[in-house]
């Protein structure tokens, strides 16, 4: 019977589970990096060395091991990571999420007209990160769309076709039941 053994740990293994929807964006050998709690600050390079082909149905996460030399032995068995892995998008047209208004049906930016005035643009979405959305339809390289504030802009138009339907002597829109 074995006491103990004894592992090398100047390389080591990391699993990371990542989302389904970012999968088509991690291949083998791509470069990543990792930063512990412990080593807030200080990222470890590595690489991707196995992309696992199953998915976890509750989680929608598929397992990446990652590869990192370890030769101060910070990573430790059953420590947590943060990983983050690089990968080459290409040129695509996007604005911050922070631009869109998302109504359930479609999706909506405000593009400057000049002279402080803005008209909504239904627009097609694409790729979703947490710092872009890709822009398939709708929208033109080089346009200005508001960035922040769209509640505000989103709220004073609705506001605006109320108040025009009113003046016209349209019927206004009977107020939504709690």
């Amino acid at each position: 019977m074995a006491l103990f053994d004894i592992a090398n740990l100047s390389r080591v293994w990391v699993m990371a589970s990542v989302y389904e929807y970012e999968m088509p964006f991690v291949r083998k050998g791509q470069t990543a990096t990792t930063t512990l709690a412990s080593m807030p600050g200080e990222p470890l390079p590595g690489r991707v060395d196995i992309v696992y082909p199953t998915l976890d149905e509750k989680t929608r996460t598929a397992q990446v091991r990652l590869v990192f030399d370890n030769p101060r032995l910070d990573l430790r068995p059953g420590m947590y990571a943060e990983v983050q892995i690089q990968s080459d998008l290409g040129s695509r047209l996007s604005v911050p999420p922070s631009a869109v208004v998302e109504s359930g049906t479609r999706s909506i930016v405000f593009v400057a007209q000049g002279e402080g005035y803005f008209a909504p643009r239904e627009v097609r979405l694409g790729l979703r990160l947490p710092e872009a959305v890709e822009v398939l339809e709708g929208l033109r390289e080089g346009e200005s769309v508001v960035a922040s504030g769209t509640f505000f802009v989103d709220s004073e138009s609705k506001l605006k076709a109320a108040l025009e339907a009113a003046a016209a002597g349209q019927a206004l829109p009977a107020p939504a039941k709690p």
